[in-house]
Order: C-alpha cells, then structure tokens, then sequence
C-alpha cells in the first residue's frame, strides 16, 4: 500500500472509487462469484497502481488461489463488511494515512483468513456414487 499511496494519482482513485462503486453495485445486484471476484479485482489493482510488476504479478497469482479457497471455505455473509473496508483503505491511502490503510488492510485479510473454515462435513455419498459409477 505504501508504494500505491505514494504513485497513485487522481486519476488513480478515481478509477478505484469506481471499481467500488461497481462492487458495491455487484454485492447487491448479482451472485456471490461475481461480487467476489470483483472483490479481489480490487487487491489487484492496488498492486498494479504500485507500478512494481513484481508485486503485481505476485498478488494476481495469489488473489487467484485465495478467491478459490474463499468462495469454498468461507461462510456466506460478510461481503459488506469486506466492501465497507476496501472503501476504508482507500479513504485512508487518499488522505495520506498510509499507515493507518496498511493496518486496516493487515486487518482485513486476517479478518477474511479468520473467517474460513477448513472443517466440512462429510458427503452422504462418494462422489462415484454420485456420478452412478459405484
């Protein structure tokens, strides 16, 4: 976040501010798949707006690999408090407070880890069984 606040532009956050709208738009409009990739989209550009394409690439790959652990193991229901947080860190990074959206954001993510849950019950049936093959 720190390198984003320090690049991004008005242009920049203009942009951001209307990612949120359409996440905002989505969390209430469409089905949890759409919201919650959109979601990560955000993540996503946070990390292109650093201009480190390191970085970048790195958090495409792993918003990737996190959108499936979340959409499988996460319990339904807290997508406005995770939209109301990603527009928190961006009030924040606009107003200068960087490391305020870093703890924010740190807390955020810890919020959403927190939130899944490795533990599911187990099918009624195999799925050979399901499938007619057993």
């Amino acid at each position: 976040l720190p390198l984003t606040a320090a690049r991004a532009t008005r242009a920049d956050y203009a942009s951001l501010r209307k990612q949120l709208r359409d996440e905002h738009a989505l969390l209430h409009r469409a089905g949890q798949p759409a919201w919650a990739r959109q979601a990560s989209a955000f993540h996503v550009r946070l990390g292109e707006l650093s201009g480190n394409t390191i970085l970048h690439g790195y958090l495409a790959e792993l918003v990737s690999r996190c959108s499936l652990i979340v959409a499988l193991y996460e319990p339904p229901g807290n997508a406005a408090c995770e939209h109301g947080e990603h527009v928190l860190i961006v009030d924040m990074m606009e107003r200068g407070d960087v490391a305020e959206a870093v703890r924010t954001n740190d807390n955020h993510l810890a919020d959403l880890e927190r939130r899944i849950s490795l533990e599911r019950p187990q099918p009624a049936q195999t799925l050979a069984q399901m499938l007619g093959l057993a």
